[in-house]
């Protein structure tokens, strides 16, 4: 699947799925396309003049709460795939060390066999 498309999936049928894996390529993908949007809003948002600021303020709210229960649920899924709880998203919360520690997490591949999140074995990238 192309990265657009993973990334439709996962706003469309995956939105609030919290259930399964996320492999490390789908979730970079996510990750990646969410980011460029970030970018496109913010630079919208610049080039809007001071008198548009709630404009933007707005704007950048609804793309927000848009991505955020999918943004959410791939975070949980992908642990899932490390064989962890989706608890462990709360690490970020931790100063300095956290972000860093989760991202650790992120880019590490998932467990190629059964796991406590899903029945079936899976092969990942």
């Amino acid at each position: 699947m192309n990265i657009i498309g993973n990334f439709t999936e996962i706003v469309t049928k995956k939105y609030a799925q919290f259930k399964g894996r996320a492999s490390r390529a789908e979730y970079w993908q996510y990750i990646l396309v969410m980011a460029i949007i970030y970018g496109i809003v913010g630079i919208i948002i610049s080039f809007l003049p001071q008198s548009m600021s709630m404009v933007g303020f707005i704007l950048y709210g609804i793309v927000a709460l848009g991505l955020l229960l999918p943004t959410l649920a791939v975070n949980v899924r992908r642990m899932h795939d490390l064989g962890k709880g989706g608890g462990w998203l709360f690490i970020t919360l931790v100063p300095f060390i956290g972000g860093l520690w989760y991202f650790i997490l992120t880019v590490q591949a998932g467990e190629t066999n059964k796991n406590r999140f899903d029945d079936q074995e899976v092969t990942k990238a």
